[in-house]
């Protein structure tokens, strides 16, 4: 579901320098729905851990709702 399905606005999205999201294409998307963009401290611990834990709470949210929709395990798990 997309955020505009929930009805949820998202304002703000935070990454690292990760070049998936560090180029114009994304900017152009975050700048066109209103998104503000802002990137963490290179090279910093406590803020890298806190992307990855985010990572991975939006992995296990994603895996339970494909499950809860019985998409099939092959189509989405780990290899």
């Amino acid at each position: 579901m997309s955020s505009k399905q929930k009805r949820v606005c998202i304002t703000l999205i935070r990454s690292d320098h990760g070049g998936e999201f560090e180029n114009e294409m994304f900017q152009l998307f975050c700048e066109e729905n209103k998104i503000l963009h802002n990137f963490s401290t290179p090279r910093t611990p406590q803020q890298n851990e806190i992307v990855k834990r985010k990572n991975r709470s939006l992995q296990e949210m994603t895996r339970t709702m494909l499950n809860d929709n019985s998409t099939p395990s092959t189509s989405w798990l780990k290899q």
